[in-house]
């Protein structure tokens, strides 16, 4: 019989506590989360959730429109195409489709970005998806003030995300990375890696060689095994 010594499974007990990346269920807990806060609650609840279930980075949520991803006939759309970033988005069913009929809901009562006509869910479809309770978009701003600086950057909703309930370490780069490793494990987990690369390409428009590097991480242990199984 091997023996194992207390080191060993002091080891392994601490790895088991420092995932690598956030996990479906912890985007779920922490994006729900953000519905405690005072006023600004389904908004933050959204961004967080896009963060966590797709590749859109802050600067794709801030150009993001009503009628890229709402339907004229008063539907949330099974999957879009982001207009500038060219990332393929698909909505999951479930908690994050209720986050966003509550953030439309939100939007409604506060009189944002709304028409009087019953299609795109009451939405102006040209209006930007996300502003803030004011009505007031989250505009990029220029990287530095030089004249010739072309480079633009969401620093509106940057400063909107810092001030969120988010655990420390999660960051809408964290986010990002968890959503692309939880969907690489799905999609090598059937064995053809050519339509898996293809496929993880079109969602965060990343040249393959870079996605091989972000989705490489090192095995999981046996507690983190069977508590993401069974848990």
């Amino acid at each position: 019989m091997v023996q194992c010594s207390p080191t060993y499974f002091t080891n392994v007990m601490v790895n088991a506590i420092k995932p690598e990346f956030h996990t479906p269920k912890d985007v779920k807990k922490i994006a729900e989360k953000q519905l405690n806060l005072d006023d600004v609650g389904p908004l933050a609840a959204v961004v967080v959730g896009f963060l966590g279930t797709s590749y859109l980075d802050l600067t794709d949520l801030s150009k993001l429109r009503c009628a890229d991803l709402i339907n004229e006939q008063n539907t949330i759309k099974d999957s879009f195409v982001h207009p500038i970033s060219r990332k393929v988005v698909v909505i999951p069913n479930g908690w994050f489709t209720d986050l966003l009929l509550q953030y439309i809901e939100w939007c409604k009562i506060k009189n944002i970005g709304q028409q009087n006509l019953d299609i795109y869910l009451g939405r102006n479809p040209n209006s930007f998806f996300l502003l803030r309770a004011n009505g007031e978009e989250f505009v990029l701003s220029p990287k530095s003030k030089k004249a010739n600086n072309c480079i633009m950057q969401p620093q509106a909703l940057t400063r909107f995300v810092k001030k969120l309930n988010l655990p420390l370490g999660m960051t809408p780069r964290s986010l990002n990375k968890g959503y692309l490793i939880n969907i690489a494990d799905q999609q090598f987990r059937y064995g053809n890696n050519l339509t898996a690369i293809v496929n993880l390409e079109a969602v965060t428009q990343l040249h393959r060689t870079t996605i091989i590097r972000l989705t490489k991480r090192s095995p999981e242990t046996i507690e983190q095994s069977v508590k993401s199984l069974f848990s």
